[in-house]
């Protein structure tokens, strides 16, 4: 297993440098879990990416940032808002569930999706105008 996430990580980073400049990669490997974090900058904006896998999930934060405000975000970690978008008042009964997610400018909406990968998120940021980020 440990190669397939080794694989996995060296991926993402491949494709980080790609897209990217000035990129800063942090590793780090346990008997439990793994993780990838990466910070970068694309355009005029910072890319901020997170990665942990463990033995059953894979948890992941992507993040583009302009002087330090969220402009568009994805991640899978439990969150309320996204918990109460899925499960109504029974949200309290989730509140550990990872859900996929994403947050707009400045965090104040949130709508659920699909889980992604770093380059789907890339081809996403990439799509969109300077316009749209601001």
């Amino acid at each position: 297993m440990e190669k397939e996430i080794r694989r996995h990580f060296n991926e993402i980073i491949e494709d980080a440098k790609a897209v990217l400049e000035d990129v800063e990669i942090e590793q780090d490997y346990s008997v439990k879990r793994a993780l990838l974090k990466i910070s970068g900058n694309f355009r005029n904006f910072k890319v901020r990416i997170t990665e942990v896998l463990d033995e059953t999930k894979r948890k992941y934060a992507y993040y583009l940032i302009n002087n330090d405000l969220v402009v568009i975000g994805f991640d899978n970690a439990p969150d309320i808002k996204a918990l109460k978008i899925k499960y109504g008042k029974n949200y309290v009964y989730h509140l550990e569930e990872r859900i996929p997610h994403f947050h707009g400018k400045g965090k104040k909406s949130t709508e659920l999706t699909k889980e992604i990968t770093f380059k789907e998120f890339m081809e996403k940021v990439k799509s969109m105008t300077e316009d749209n980020f601001i």
